[in-house]
C-alpha cells in the first residue's frame, strides 16, 4: 500500500486546508470521537520490510512543507487550491510528505479468532517500531506456536470544533502532539489490555478523554474494522 499524505487531497483542490495562520491555534475536540486506522499489514517474519516511523520526523517534514507552501502561494489566505496553484506548488515542494504510522498492534491468529496481543508506539528515529523485537521473541513461546502472527501500522485522526480531519502530524506544536500520542497508545492499551503489554494496563493513563472509530484499511483482513473503544 502507498504511503498517504494528509496533505494530499489538499493538493489535488478536493478538499479544504484550515487557513496557515491558524493551524497552529486548532485543537481537536475529543467529544466528536477520533479515528485510528489500520493502514498497513505485515507479517511479523515480513517486518524488515516495514518502513521506519517516526512522528517527530513526519510532524516536521509537514511543518517544513507548509511552511514552504506558504511561500510559494504568498499568502495565508488559501484554504481550497486551483488547478494552476497545484501545479506551482507541486513544481516547487513536489510531493508532500506521506502520514506517519505512530501506533502499531500486533495480532495473533485469523478471522474470528484473530486477538490483540501487543500495543506500543513506533516514533522512533532509530527503531522501526520501539518495543517490537522484545515482542517478537515473547511470540516465540509455545502458546503462540501456529498462529499466524501480524502486525498493523496505524496512523490517527482527530476532529476539529469543525469537525474537520485534523491528522496528529497537524498539531502544534510538536512536544503536544508526541503528548497526544502517548495519551493514544494508553488508551489503546486500557481498552484492550494486550497479555503481552506490561505498563499502562492497571488505569487509563490518558490525559485526555477520547475514544476511536477503528477502521481497516490494510486491505488483509477485517480485523478490528468498525469497533468503537
Amino acid at each position: 500500500m502507498r504511503d498517504f499524505s494528509p496533505l494530499s487531497q489538499w493538493i489535488k483542490g478536493q478538499s479544504k486546508l484550515p487557513l496557515f495562520s491558524t493551524i497552529e491555534k486548532i485543537e481537536p475536540l475529543f467529544e466528536y470521537g477520533s479515528f485510528l486506522s489500520l493502514d498497513k499489514h505485515y507479517y511479523l517474519h515480513e517486518i524488515d520490510k516495514a518502513t521506519a516511523q517516526s512522528l517527530s520526523i513526519s510532524w516536521t517534514n509537514t511543518e517544513i512543507y507548509i511552511s514552504k507552501a506558504r511561500k510559494v502561494l504568498n499568502t495565508d489566505l488559501i484554504t481550497v487550491l486551483d488547478d494552476s496553484k497545484t501545479a506551482a506548488l507541486k513544481s516547487e515542494l513536489g510531493e508532500p510528505p506521506s502520514h506517519c504510522y505512530p501506533i502499531y498492534i500486533v495480532s495473533v491468529g485469523e478471522g474470528e479468532l484473530e486477538r490483540v496481543v501487543y500495543i506500543g508506539k513506533t516514533s522512533s528515529k532509530k527503531n522501526r517500531f520501539s518495543g517490537g523485537h522484545k515482542v517478537a521473541i515473547k511470540l516465540h513461546n509455545p502458546e503462540y506456536e501456529g498462529l499466524v502472527k501480524n502486525i498493523y501500522f496505524c496512523c490517527v485522526v482527530f476532529l476539529t470544533p469543525n469537525k474537520d480531519y485534523l491528522p496528529l502530524e497537524w498539531i502544534q506544536p510538536k512536544e503536544k502532539a508526541l503528548d497526544l500520542l502517548d495519551s493514544v497508545e494508553s488508551h489503546l492499551i486500557y481498552s484492550f489490555l494486550p497479555e503481552l503489554n506490561v505498563q499502562k494496563k492497571n488505569k487509563n493513563y490518558s490525559k485526555y478523554d477520547m475514544n476511536f472509530h477503528i477502521q481497516n484499511f490494510s486491505n488483509h483482513s477485517n480485523f478490528l474494522d468498525g469497533t468503537f473503544v
